[in-house]
């Protein structure tokens, strides 16, 4: 049954760093009737460091870019200021009837004074060994990642608990492993109908504002679940990960054995 008549305008990701968010949002902005903006709440950072666009070009030379920069700025550039009418005037300008945005932490920051303008909300969900070795190999202390991560998702869990129905939790693992199937839900939530090309994220050059620069299957429309930490990290950074995460009730019922 289409579900044309009733799609989400505006999405946001939640979730922490490396927690797969440009994976989804690269499968989300393959469909025809989607944009992902990428991390749009981080477009401060990229203007002051004059930061291209994903697809290479400049921000104020790329096709995309150049036609939403003006609104933007008019608003002002820090992500604190945006609101929802920002991210209405943006997805009319696109012409897409869905704009996504997977400033992930950032999200989080911006909307949780706002009032409800039916936006949703996807919570990424990904392994916390995982999410650390990804931070480790990008030359990020363990400690304090670790420490942050567990901050980060309880915050983000409770957020996305008093959003209720308007959030819906997705784990990475599933989306990788089983993406037509994850795909078909999120669809669903956001109504609007599954689109085969979805699967394909690689055929299609993205305009991402920042967003993962991992080399992981990178041009490929190879879908699979990253479990690179297996080898990546060591027996005593595994145990303390384990150790440190198994009171966030969002791991430990997942990705944690019970604690004999």
């Amino acid at each position: 049954m289409s579900t044309s008549n009733k799609a989400s305008g505006v999405v946001f990701v939640l979730g922490v760093a490396h927690c797969g968010s440009t994976l989804l949002g690269r499968m989300l902005d393959t469909h025809a009737r989607m944009l992902c903006v990428g991390e749009m709440a981080r477009i401060d950072r990229c203007l002051e460091q004059s930061l291209p666009c994903r697809c290479g070009e400049p921000l104020a030379l790329c096709p995309i870019w150049s036609r939403f920069l003006p609104v933007i700025q008019a608003e002002g550039t820090n992500f604190r200021r945006f609101s929802y009418p920002l991210y209405s005037r943006i997805r009319e300008l696109s012409g897409k009837d869905v704009i996504v945005d997977i400033s992930k932490t950032r999200i989080y920051r911006m909307t949780r004074r706002w009032s409800d303008n039916g936006e949703k909300y996807i919570f990424l969900i990904r392994d916390p060994r995982g999410v650390l070795a990804a931070a480790v190999r990008s030359g990020k202390d363990l400690e304090k990642s670790l420490r942050k991560t567990k901050k980060w998702t309880s915050r983000l869990h409770r957020f996305a608990e008093k959003k209720g129905k308007r959030t819906l939790r997705v784990y990475y693992e599933d989306l990788a492993a089983r993406p037509e199937a994850e795909l078909r839900r999120i669809c669903g939530f956001l109504g609007i109908d599954f689109a085969p090309e979805m699967l394909r994220p690689s055929d299609k050059v993205h305009h991402f504002i920042s967003g993962s620069t991992s080399d992981y299957l990178q041009g490929s429309n190879e879908i699979r679940v990253d479990e690179r930490w297996r080898a990546a990290l060591a027996a005593e950074q595994i145990r303390r990960i384990e150790q440190m995460m198994r009171g966030v009730d969002l791991f430990s019922s997942r990705y944690l054995a019970p604690d004999l």
